[in-house]
């Protein structure tokens, strides 16, 4: 019999569960458009984590993200979730914000909170856990995304400045981009990605992802790309990250690539 699972966001979240759907065997994922409120199982989590408002998925998010996920080779179907009887809830990664033991041994990493929640092992964040094929190679080599929450500064930014004008895109809202744009005082243009397939597109064909811990990154890491860097939020726990393969991190002015012991 098929296994279900269920997810209510965010979208960053989603994709760092696929990793544990995949592990579980995959099957069909409904996701929640009302963002964690619907009754299930960590309904009263998601309420408490976010001051009862629901998370940011919705149902412009689902149809966004669901093309990209219908063409991964574990996930049988996406549907919008109604209720129907679930064989994991995606959602349990969202307890171990509650446990301070948990919170301790993870840092709130997302990935450690899944691997936690689910018992698999955290080398497999080396490993890709999504797959595309074709890639979109754009006019420029670089791609940027950066939300609002869990920056590091925008120092590295400032210095490079003159160099992402003319050789980046933002491939994250208008909103993100003009914060940025206003902090370092430059004009990075924006590519508008059509969903989220055609952004993993736009990711493998770019020589370079800047991201910090946001769903472009979390995308880019599961793809498995070859050349991130990482803004690192100083509150969020990156020791993850340090010997990772792909991944340089920076915080303010400090770029650096630790070799693997």
């Amino acid at each position: 019999m098929e296994k279900t699972f269920l997810h209510s966001g965010d979208m960053g979240d989603i994709i760092v569960s696929l990793c544990a759907m995949r592990q579980l065997g995959g099957g069909f994922l409904y996701l929640d458009p009302s963002g964690g409120l619907t009754v299930g199982e960590y309904t009263n989590v998601v309420r408490m984590q976010t001051l009862g408002k629901g998370l940011k998925f919705n149902d412009r998010s689902f149809e966004f993200i669901k093309p990209l996920l219908e063409v991964q080779p574990y996930v049988t179907r996406v549907e919008k979730y109604a209720g129907e009887k679930i064989d994991f809830d995606l959602n349990r990664f969202r307890a171990g914000l509650t446990n301070l033991d948990i919170v301790k041994q993870t840092g709130g990493n997302l990935f450690l909170l899944n691997c936690v929640a689910w018992g698999f092992n955290k080398g497999e964040v080396n490993n890709p856990w999504m797959f595309v094929e074709g890639e979109k190679k754009l006019d420029r080599p670089y791609v940027i995304a950066r939300s609002t929450r869990y920056q590091g500064g925008h120092i590295f930014y400032r210095a490079s400045s003159l160099f992402l004008e003319k050789n980046a895109y933002f491939i994250g809202t208008e909103f993100e981009r003009g914060i940025l744009n206003n902090a370092i005082e430059t004009d990075i243009p924006l590519y508008d990605c059509q969903d989220a397939l055609d952004m993993a597109r736009v990711i493998l064909g770019a020589d370079c992802v800047m991201a910090n811990s946001t769903f472009q990154f979390w995308l880019a890491l599961a793809l498995g790309h070859k050349n991130i860097l990482h803004e690192c939020c100083p509150d969020l726990a990156v020791s993850l990250f340090k010997n990772h393969p792909n991944i340089r991190n920076f915080i303010g002015m400090r770029c650096e690539k630790e070799k693997n012991k």
